[in-house]
């Protein structure tokens, strides 16, 4: 017996695929994120390769689903460029962009100050 998921194509409509016609995609830090499916209905056929991948948003249990009928799950790591440590100044304000998302906004604010960067 296989398995066969149901998934909504925004042009299709409900359509049903195969584990292997799926990707689930989560972010490292989230419960959430997405699955992408690739469409071969009719309604495609006149474009290149007749087919279209689609995108859907999915819950954590959504995904653990998926992943349990044999889909694919893809972590997305976020990638961190890491300084030395933080009483180091920036050379530029563009050295300043590496921390904006890792340090919080009054310890971004001491070492600009402190780089005397304007």
């Amino acid at each position: 017996m296989s398995i066969r998921i149901t998934g909504k194509c925004h042009e299709c409509g409900e359509v049903t695929f195969s584990p292997d016609d799926v990707r689930a995609y989560r972010h490292e830090e989230q419960d959430d994120g997405w699955y992408e499916f690739r469409c071969s209905a009719s309604v495609h056929s006149a474009s290149e390769d007749s087919s279209q991948f689609v995108q859907r948003p999915a819950t954590g249990k959504v995904l653990d689903l998926l992943v349990g009928c044999g889909v694919d799950l893809v972590v997305i790591t976020p990638v961190y460029e890491s300084r030395p440590s933080d009483s180091t100044p920036y050379e530029n304000a563009d050295d300043a962009l590496i921390d904006l998302y890792t340090l919080d906004e009054g310890a971004l604010w001491q070492k600009i100050e402190k780089a005397n960067i304007k």
